[in-house]
């Protein structure tokens, strides 16, 4: 089967640790709502360039990742300017081979995507040149969300199916720094959402766990399509990292040391069950 037309991008508006993961995966197994990834990650972008070589780094790129490689940067590829016109034809040709069969293509787009790639562009979700739906994903329990990105930050495993690489350890300042951060990405998203007049829908990743069937039909009703029994949502299980209690004791630690986390954790939507860490 060829490349199918597009009709629609499907953008799920998120920030790490929110379960993403498994709702791309539960969005995914309905054949209807695109396949979204992260295809706007840097990192995705360099593997492409590695094995295709696109999109195609400028001049300037070549020898801006030259310097770094030369100074023992490990990550010396990470950095290079890429070519405007190239970076628009490889999204576009991923959106001609991604989509579903229904014209819908699925992206997850972390709000320092938008900063680190489209803005550094001048380019933005249109650059697909078809309507644009979107959902947004937060997490209630901002404590939780922060706890699980700074231990994502230690150990490098941002899903549990990942080799972990270094043990976690207990820090308070990286607890800090890693809510400040989600904080910035959500003001983000507040204001550019706010800009947008598309149709949209929202989630707490919370209640997507408990019910995932429920988000995903709704997120299918978004994009015009009818529910899909028998889709296969696959079993927030194997998402969970399985060491929810050492998180658990990081929270409750953090917030003996510092009051205001303890303040801000449910800061948007009231107290809840936590414990739901599916990654992403």
């Amino acid at each position: 089967m060829g490349p199918v037309e597009l009709r629609q991008v499907l953008v799920i508006a998120s920030t790490p640790r929110v379960a993403s993961n498994f709702f791309d995966a539960a969005l995914a197994a309905t054949g209807r709502a695109g396949h979204p990834l992260e295809y706007l990650n840097n990192g995705g972008l360099v593997e492409s360039r590695r094995h295709t070589g696109a999109p195609r780094l400028t001049q300037r790129g070549k020898v801006q990742n030259l310097k770094r490689r030369l100074a023992g940067d490990p990550r010396w590829d990470f950095s290079g300017e890429l070519d405007p016109t190239s970076l628009v034809d490889h999204l576009r040709g991923i959106a001609a081979r991604r989509s579903t069969a229904n014209g819908v293509f699925g992206v997850k787009v972390h709000a320092g995507h938008l900063l680190g790639l489209l803005d550094r562009y001048g380019l933005s979700v249109d650059l697909w040149g078809v309507p644009v739906r979107w959902v947004r994903l937060r997490r209630r329990d901002r404590l939780a969300q922060a706890v699980s990105l700074a231990v994502a930050h230690q150990t490098q495993q941002w899903r549990p199916v990942e080799r972990q690489r270094g043990e976690p350890t207990y820090d308070l300042s990286a607890t800090r720094a890693a809510m400040a951060e989600i904080e910035a990405w959500e003001s983000v998203w507040d204001r550019r959402l706010g800009e947008r007049s598309e149709p949209k829908v929202s989630f707490w990743s919370e209640d997507l766990v408990v019910d995932p069937t429920g988000a995903v039909d709704r997120t299918l009703a978004l994009l015009g399509e009818v529910p899909v029994p028998g889709a296969g949502v696959p079993p927030v299980e194997q998402y969970r990292h399985p060491d929810r209690v050492m998180r658990q004791r990081w929270i409750e630690r953090a917030m003996e040391e510092s009051p205001d986390l303890a303040e801000r954790r449910f800061a948007l939507g009231g107290a809840t069950v936590t414990g739901n860490d599916a990654g992403g």
